[in-house]
């Protein structure tokens, strides 16, 4: 449905070295592994086997130039690995310092095709998290990846891949990876600024803005009035580094009055009850270094999806 899409705006490497103490095997506390969302995300490969002792930057498809998406220094969450009879113990420590979020094992971009399973996994083992895992029984020989995701549960902000062998059912070998830093929304703001309008004459605009506290301020509005009334629809975005995208989870479609030279009046405002959700995908031209359209979503029916280019 969507176009093609920035991907994800700063991809690093993460050097392996000794992250906590704990052996997360046979000391973390048994857990299900929770979805980081309900939604299916795009089907992945798994990144490229780099060294034995650091994970390379992932490859993207469409990442934003380095003089685009600015040079803020970034620290990676520190990574220990320890394999010990097939099964793989993983331990992060360090990284992302953000309210509400935490590390998981990820699953929903392989679904039922992976040849892992999830041991235990823990976020108070004295490390930032620390998990544990083994094949499959009937997974044979095979290569396979393990995502961990720094999540609130919404989206996703940054994720680290760790390469793996299978032989025999067991895995063999632990070789290297990805990591892949969450955005500047401020990068964001300045690529995005400026009006966008409905493509072929529509008469939906669009504003985004940086956010008082987090992420980015979207406001759709109808250029037209009906019976004396004007709607606008807005949310809070924020870039999920799986989807590509920019996601919210509280649209709401605001109804006022037209007064003349005074615009909207919102005092009486009515405010849909339901929150909306959904996304903005970016098409990004390389050559110019500019975003040539985005195409909202929204996954509570609310519309069809409209694509707006700058006015």
């Amino acid at each position: 449905m969507f176009k093609k899409s920035i991907a994800a705006l700063f991809v690093g490497t993460a050097v392996l070295m000794t992250a906590c103490g704990g052996n997360a095997a046979t000391t973390a506390p048994e857990t299900e592994a929770p979805a980081a969302s309900t939604e299916t995300a795009p089907e992945t490969e798994a990144p490229a086997a780099s060294t034995e002792t650091a994970p390379e930057a992932a490859e993207t498809a469409a990442s934003v130039p380095a003089e685009t998406a600015g040079a803020e220094t970034k620290t990676a969450a520190q990574i220990e690995t320890e394999l010990t009879d097939g099964v793989l113990t993983i331990r992060l420590d360090g990284g992302p310092q953000k309210d509400g979020f935490y590390w998981e094992y990820y699953t929903g971009d392989k679904g039922d095709a992976t040849f892992v399973e999830l041991i235990t996994q823990a976020n108070d083992d004295g490390c930032a998290y620390a998990g544990s895992f083994k094949a499959i029984e009937d997974a044979g020989d095979a290569e396979d990846y393990i995502r961990l995701v720094y999540t609130n549960g919404t989206y996703v902000y940054e994720y680290t891949d760790v390469n793996i062998k299978i032989e025999n059912s067991q895995i063999t070998e632990k070789s290297g990876g990805a990591y892949v830093y969450g955005v500047d929304y401020k990068e964001f703001a300045d690529l995005l600024a400026g009006t966008w309008q409905e493509e072929n004459g529509g008469t939906n605009y669009l504003e985004i803005t940086l956010d008082d506290t987090d992420g980015l301020d979207a406001v759709v509005s109808n250029g037209g009035g009906k019976d004396g009334q004007t709607s606008y629809y807005t949310m809070t975005l924020h870039y999920d580094a799986i989807r590509e995208a920019l996601m919210y989870v509280d649209g709401k479609e605001v109804t006022g009055e037209i007064t003349d030279g005074e615009g909207a009046d919102t005092s009486a405002a009515a405010v849909s009850e339901e929150a909306g959700y959904g996304g903005f995908v970016l098409e990004f031209d390389e050559e110019t270094q500019t975003v040539k359209s985005i195409q909202w979503a929204d996954m509570s029916g609310a519309h069809e999806p409209i694509v707006f280019v700058k006015g």
